[in-house]
């Protein structure tokens, strides 16, 4: 059902027209401004991997992915396909893949629902081709970030999206490329994610639960991901490990957005997760963009507070 791709160097930019207010305070990007950001930018290269920098806008309606990196020094970005087949939840899908012979690229991009839409995150994955997986994610804020005065345990909570290095079946692949040799579409895997804040501490962790294959809804065997305490720094970042039974897996991290930390993105990393799967050498790498509970964009589980 499923084989192992093995870990971008490419550049992207996914437009299309699809949902999107255009007054959110991400506007689109040009080059430079990017290639800026990849030299200012504090994500840990655990969670960026083969990606220097990124950018989502939903700017006039339209939502466009756009994501750096360099090959041979040369600074590339690509145009993508806006593909709502592929939507997940609230993630909104791209993806792009030059001729038959190439690989096959799936993006994901998300900005926040709370008042100011703070906090923004984008994740980008093939599903490997001979051999190697690329991927990677970002995140960042817009505007200030002011902690939540005297409020301890706050809780962030909705829907987790990942691509990963397994082959999906949601695009069907034209031409006479050998199997062997043709690149696969990532696997989607979603599940829902809770994360809880203590502002007084400055630590954060959370899990992520009821994970599946969105290409393969009936197999099951995914174990529930832990996202390790980590520490919150004065600017609202975290970096942490994740595990599954005590077992680190890999790293999350992220950044909180707003006054009173309305709002959280962030990117997770995971290999190797077993529970009770026969998968192999699996990996992924995913998003989070969650409203704080008690503010506009707030997850159904928040009902439970």
């Amino acid at each position: 059902m499923m084989k192992f791709a093995g870990t971008l160097v490419a550049a992207l930019a996914l437009s299309g027209c699809a949902a999107g207010s255009g007054t959110n305070p991400f506007s689109t990007e040009s080059t430079e401004e990017i290639a800026e950001k990849a030299a200012n930018s504090t994500i840990p290269e655990e969670l960026a991997n083969n990606l220097e920098a990124a950018s989502y806008s939903e700017a006039g309606g339209t939502p466009t992915l756009q994501i750096y990196t360099t090959l041979d020094g040369a600074a590339l970005i690509d145009t993508y396909t806006r593909t709502p087949s592929l939507d997940v939840g609230p993630y909104i899908a791209f993806t792009k893949q030059q001729s038959n012979l190439q690989r096959h690229f799936t993006g994901f991009g998300k900005i926040s629902d709370d008042p100011d839409n703070t906090v923004r995150a984008m994740v980008v994955g093939d599903g490997g081709q001979f051999g190697t997986f690329y991927a990677g994610g970002a995140y960042e804020r817009s505007g200030d970030y002011v902690r939540p005065e005297g409020a301890g345990l706050v809780s962030y909570t909705g829907r987790y999206v990942a691509v990963t290095n397994l082959n999906g079946n949601s695009v069907v692949f034209s031409g006479a490329v050998p199997d062997e040799l043709r690149a696969d579409q990532t696997a989607r895997l979603e599940g829902t994610i809770l994360i809880n804040a203590d502002f007084n501490a400055g630590v954060v962790n959370g899990g992520i639960s009821d994970r599946v294959f969105t290409d393969y809804p009936t197999y099951t065997g995914l174990p529930r991901l832990d996202l390790d305490a980590a520490p919150i720094d004065a600017n609202g970042e975290f970096f942490g490990t994740t595990s599954v039974d005590t077992q680190v897996k890999g790293n999350w991290g992220g950044i909180f957005g707003g006054d009173g930390a309305t709002a959280v993105a962030g990117v997770v990393q995971a290999k190797e997760w077993g529970g009770s799967t026969t998968l192999t050498n699996e990996e992924e790498y995913g998003i989070f963009v969650l409203s704080r509970c008690g503010v506009s964009g707030e997850g159904a589980l928040c009902a439970e507070e």
